[in-house]
C-alpha cells in the first residue's frame, strides 16, 4: 500500500468489537483489516479520550423483530418498499436497543485495543468542548457525538486526520466540517481470509497484534 491514511473512529467502530450479530462481524472483517494496517505502520488511527467511557455499555446483540402492525397496509400497496422499510425498521430497533455493562474480559479487551500503541486519543479541551457546543446547536447531534465531530474536525484543520469514519450515526450533518464515512477494506479481499474469533465478544486477532501486551 502506497497512501498513508490518518482515520479518526468514532466509537462505533471500536463497539463492533464487542457485538456478535452478523452485521457486526462484517463490520468486525472490516476494523480489524485496517487495525492491521495500523500495526504495519501504513495507517494512524485517532480517537477522543472519552472513547473508553463510551463503550463500557455496548447494545445488546441485536436480533430482527417484525415489523409494526402499521406496516401492513403500506406493504399492501406498495410492496416495493419491503427492503427500505426493513432497513429503516432495523435501524430504529439498533438504536433504541437496551444497553449491558462490558465483562472484564471485554474491558481488558477494548483496553487492549485503545492501547497508545495503536490508537491516538486527543483530549477533550475548553475549545473543543466549546465546539461541540457549537455543533450541537447548529447541526443536530447528540452531545457525545458532538464531541467526536468537534475533535476530529480540530485534528483535521491541523493535518492530523483525514477522515472521521463511523458506522450508524448522523456524522453527514458536519460533512461541511470535516470528511466523514464509513470504514472501508484496505486490504484486497483475498488478502484478509483468517477468522475472527471473538473472546467475549472481542476480537482473538487483536490480542495478537503485540505479542507482549
Amino acid at each position: 500500500m502506497s497512501e498513508f491514511r490518518k482515520l479518526y473512529w468514532d466509537t462505533t467502530c471500536f463497539i463492533c468489537f464487542l457485538n456478535d450479530s452478523q452485521l457486526e462481524k462484517d463490520r468486525q472483517y472490516i476494523c480489524a483489516d485496517i487495525m492491521e494496517h495500523v500495526d504495519k505502520g501504513n495507517v494512524e488511527i485517532w480517537t477522543s479520550s472519552i472513547t473508553l467511557a463510551e463503550v463500557i455499555r455496548p447494545k445488546d446483540r441485536f436480533v430482527p423483530t417484525p415489523f409494526p402492525q402499521w406496516v401492513a397496509p403500506i406493504l399492501g400497496k406498495f410492496p416495493a418498499a419491503e427492503i427500505e422499510l426493513r432497513r429503516l425498521w432495523d435501524f430504529f430497533v439498533r438504536r433504541t436497543m437496551p444497553t449491558r455493562m462490558l465483562t472484564d474480559e471485554e474491558l481488558a479487551g477494548i483496553r487492549n485495543l485503545l492501547t497508545p500503541r495503536r490508537v491516538k486519543t486527543v483530549v477533550v479541551d475548553d475549545r473543543i468542548a466549546n465546539a461541540a457546543v457549537e455543533i450541537s446547536r447548529t447541526c443536530g447531534l447528540k452531545p457525545m457525538d458532538a464531541i467526536h465531530a468537534a475533535s476530529a474536525m480540530t485534528l483535521h484543520r491541523n493535518n492530523r486526520i483525514e477522515v472521521l469514519q463511523y458506522w450508524d450515526k448522523d456524522y453527514e450533518r458536519v460533512g461541511h466540517l470535516v470528511p466523514v464515512e464509513t470504514p472501508e477494506r484496505i486490504s484486497a479481499q483475498q488478502g484478509f481470509k483468517e477468522v475472527i474469533q471473538p473472546i467475549g465478544g472481542v476480537s482473538a486477532r487483536l490480542f495478537s497484534f503485540d505479542k507482549e501486551e
